[in-house]
């Protein structure tokens, strides 16, 4: 076997095989068959003939080979071709132990100069699996990753936010808004492609729940009055948010002034939210917190991980399958009445900007295929049928079916299923050989 940068060449008995690997997993197969490849092909290819046609006083199949190319030598010349393709590509997939794309485009071939005398000459054309490098759990380090924590002060929030609910609204008209007022707000950008920030959202006028920015803008002003500006951080933030902070210029429409009556803390207020006391609120607050917490901490894992394993890890995707993966999920978006009115309106900038977001989506979600495949492979993890039929269910189930029959789960669920499951126990197998290092 010679090998030359992408280019290797190889011989069998009857063959020469020269492989170009080309970029996005395609290949390109150059083939020489000798003589006898293509006598023994063109003796298969009136085989195949003699099935179809009758000659008198044999059966079909049956009449000698030398007949059938005396009679019918067109139909066996347009019969080799294919047959000789079918043959020496079979010969190939020995000689170069290539993975094909199962689920890719057709293999194409292009026949040439097929002579008894001199031999032919063939080119094939395909996408092959890729090549997925060994994943190293170690290199991983989950520095923006912090295990849920719920303080005094977010659940003393959480109940303060919930007696709005139960609040007494006083709509305010003569006079301008000013600090303790709650202000119904519209915010949209005022460069172009403008965007709405909030519509309709209430507001607190206070240090602790407005920016300075937006207090500055609303503070003075009064019902229907439109004021612009420009988002900045507050004084007080960190350094980090400053230099992250990105200033908009915005619009801010005050819809309507309020005055808020809030309801005292007691057991009589507890009782409306479903429980006996203020201490029993406490508790429900605080567990609810802390189970939102933890999703959101298993959310943020399981995102640290793919961006460790798709920023590291790098290799060829079969251009295909990667294109499949943006055609499923446009045509996902595009179920959605709201979200395909919307991307009519876009502009041809802003359509190309959502179409380039969602080839990086399928591109990431591609690779992370691979990548999970090779961790489960390689760490013998166990991917079980009951794993991946609950998985199945539970997409079903959140799209409204009930009554499900396991073994009626149709195949594409059931295969997106198995990759899911297949990504949850790679992200668990990365993580958890991380903290063990800890």
């Amino acid at each position: 076997m010679a090998k030359t940068d992408n280019l290797e060449e190889i011989s069998t008995d009857h063959l020469k095989i020269k492989i170009n690997k080309l970029p996005l997993c395609k290949v390109e197969l150059s083939v020489h068959a000798d003589p006898e490849f293509v006598k023994t092909a063109h003796k298969k290819a009136a085989k195949e003939v003699s099935k179809q046609v009758s000659i008198p006083g044999f059966r079909k199949g049956k009449a000698p080979i030398d007949t059938i190319i005396k009679k019918y030598g067109g139909a066996v010349e347009e019969k080799l071709s294919s047959v000789l393709a079918d043959e020496a590509f079979k010969e190939c997939q020995k000689a170069t132990k290539l993975k094909i794309l199962s689920n890719g485009p057709k293999i194409t071939y292009d026949a040439k100069s097929i002579s008894l005398e001199n031999g032919a000459d063939l080119t094939y054309k395909f996408e092959e699996e890729p090549t997925v490098p060994s994943i190293d759990p170690l290199k991983f380090k989950p520095t923006n990753v912090k295990a849920p924590k719920v303080t005094k002060k977010e659940i003393d929030e959480a109940i303060h936010q919930t007696k709005f609910y139960y609040a007494d609204w006083k709509e305010i008209t003569d006079r301008s808004a000013k600090e303790g007022d709650y202000v119904l707000l519209d915010i949209e950008t005022t460069e172009e492609p403008k965007q709405k920030v909030f519509q309709d959202t209430r507001f607190e006028i206070s240090d602790k729940r407005m920016a300075k920015w937006m207090q500055e803008l609303v503070i003075g002003s009064k019902t229907n009055d439109s004021i612009e500006g420009t988002s900045k951080p507050d004084p007080d933030v960190s350094e980090k948010e400053k230099k992250e902070f990105e200033p908009k210029n915005v619009k801010v429409t005050i819809k309507k002034i309020e005055e808020a009556t809030l309801p005292n803390l007691d057991d009589e207020f507890a009782k409306k939210l479903g429980v006996e006391s203020v201490e029993k609120l406490k508790e429900s607050v605080e567990k609810m917190l802390k189970d939102q917490a933890q999703e959101k901490y298993e959310k943020d894992k399981r995102e640290a991980v793919n961006k460790f394993l798709t920023d590291t890890y790098q290799f060829d995707l079969p251009e295909s399958l990667v294109q499949k993966e943006i055609d499923f999920r446009f045509s996902q978006l595009m179920e959605n009445p709201k979200t395909k009115k919307e991307y009519e309106t876009f502009s041809d900038k802003e359509k190309q900007r959502q179409m380039d977001n969602l080839k990086q989506q399928s591109i990431d979600a591609v690779r992370l295929f691979y990548l999970s495949r090779k961790i489960v492979s390689d760490a013998k993890i166990n991917v079980t049928y009951d794993d991946v039929v609950k998985e199945a269910l539970l997409s079903l189930q959140q799209y409204g079916h009930t009554k499900i029959d396991p073994k009626s789960i149709p195949q594409e669920v059931y295969a997106l299923a198995f990759s899911k499951v297949m990504l949850k126990k790679a992200q668990d197998y990365i993580f958890n050989q991380n903290e063990k290092q800890t």
